[in-house]
């Protein structure tokens, strides 16, 4: 009985763990932490820039010799050569050269045939060192660390863009907070209302018609809240997918909506420099590889040079024999047909060339603009939030007399009931101008390179 009472205790404990770790709240640092380290496009990111580094390393090796290995077995039905020899009678020699002409005396020779090569082995082994390749190894290797950089560049801009779409995710899913507050505020005052206009009923004061208002706001207030949670279980999901964790309805988030500054702040935060802005980068990096591309095409044109050794061993296996031998080597080619193909080839290559420059200029500038858009974008998210703060001023007092009346007998059940819509709408307007202009914060901070 005590081992039960200690597991039911440790159980107990363990269920509480659990509960406080999923009351937790989650900082945006920390969804944005998270992000970064699960998301599946910064893992494939990172084993691009490994492929990349893979890529350097292979250029790297065209410095050094190129050894080769060949190995060579035939066996033919017939040999491939044949040699044959026709019959007939030889004289026999005894030695005195001048009776050859005059032999007596004659051997018989059968006719014969001999084939070769019908059984051969080749093994050969060829070692070339590149001494001058027009400068194809140099440009190849600088073209691999471009590559290393373009892929670690797309890393960067990947983890912005995960972070920007991170904190919309984030703000939006604050505000569906902040408006859960105002469905229960809601719902509060419908709870009073409620008993209040039962109790009038009861006692006669009031028509039943007025009950019916209050039950209708209520069923209604139940329908949209039922879409309102779908709706937040959604963004929750699409959000837990994100930062890469499991769907917790329960997850709530630490930061407020109320947590900013003016614009000014932001644009006096340090300096932007667009070109800082990892699509120029890329784009930079494209320019480079193309002109690396024109020194590619004019290094056709030029002689490739090599000196090597070679060493083999041949055998015919049928006459069992067979040795080893080798040689060395200088290679010099030269591409002739270039001189009246290549120019096209170097020409092109100048038209891309040029034709990335222009996309590199033309890209500055649209992000100039899209720079300039979203400081616009920020000063009127923020201009919003000071008018309807103005009309929360003017909601918030409309619904205090119209509350204090209807507690006098002054206005009617349904004038109580649209003012406290209307400030409810202009509460939803606040948050929706607040999370509007945190997501435009963070739009202009990335944009305009800061």
């Amino acid at each position: 009985m005590r081992s039960i009472k200690i597991n039911l205790i440790l159980m107990l404990l363990t269920l509480g763990s659990i509960s406080l770790q999923a009351q937790d709240k989650l900082s945006l640092e920390a969804a944005q932490s998270m992000a970064v380290s699960n998301h599946v496009s910064i893992k494939n990111s990172q084993l691009e820039i490994k492929a990349a580094q893979t890529m350097k390393d292979k250029a790297h090796t065209h410095y050094y010799p190129q050894v080769n290995f060949d190995g060579f077995l035939m066996h033919a039905i017939d040999p491939l050569m044949e040699f044959g020899l026709e019959g007939g009678n030889l004289p026999v020699y005894d030695g005195n050269p001048a009776n050859l002409q005059t032999a007596t005396e004659f051997a018989y020779f059968p006719s014969s045939s001999i084939g070769i090569l019908q059984k051969l082995g080749l093994a050969n082994l060829s070692v070339a060192q590149p001494i001058y390749t027009g400068g194809k190894i140099k440009i190849g290797n600088e073209m691999a660390d471009i590559g290393i950089d373009i892929r670690e560049e797309q890393k960067r801009l990947a983890e912005k863009e995960l972070l920007l779409t991170t904190e919309q995710q984030y703000w939006q899913i604050v505000s569906l907070q902040e408006k859960q507050k105002t469905i229960d505020d809601f719902r509060e005052l419908l709870d009073r209302l409620n008993v209040q206009v039962n109790d009038a009923y009861k006692a006669g004061l009031i028509i039943r018609n007025d009950v019916y208002k209050v039950e209708l706001e209520q069923s209604n207030l139940d329908l949209n809240e039922s879409k309102f949670q779908n709706g937040k279980e959604l963004a929750l999901r699409q959000f837990s997918n994100t930062i890469g964790v499991a769907f917790d309805s329960t997850l709530v988030l630490e930061d407020k909506l109320e947590d900013y500054e003016s614009p000014e702040y932001y644009r006096n935060i340090k300096e932007g420099n667009i070109s800082n802005l990892s699509e120029m980068q890329l784009l930079k990096k494209a320019a480079e590889i193309e002109n690396l591309q024109i020194q590619l095409k004019e290094a056709d044109a030029k002689p490739t040079v090599a000196a090597g050794v070679n060493a083999y061993y041949l055998t015919q296996f049928e006459e069992n024999t067979g040795g080893f031998n080798g040689f060395g080597f200088v290679s010099v080619s030269m591409p002739l047909s270039h001189f009246w193909m290549g120019e096209h080839d170097i020409e092109e290559q100048k038209i891309k060339a040029e034709i990335a420059q222009n996309t590199l200029e033309d890209t500055e500038q649209l992000l100039g603009l899209r720079a300039a858009k979203s400081w616009t974008d920020l000063k009127e998210a923020y201009e919003q939030i000071q008018i309807i703060e103005e009309r929360i001023i003017q909601a918030n007092e409309n619904f205090r007399v119209n509350q204090s009346s209807y507690n006098s007998g002054v206005v009617t059940l349904s004038d109580l009931l649209e003012a406290k819509a209307l400030q409810t709408q202009a509460l939803d307007d606040l948050i929706e101008a607040k999370t509007k202009y945190k997501v435009a914060i963070a739009g202009y901070l990335l944009y305009s390179g800061r």
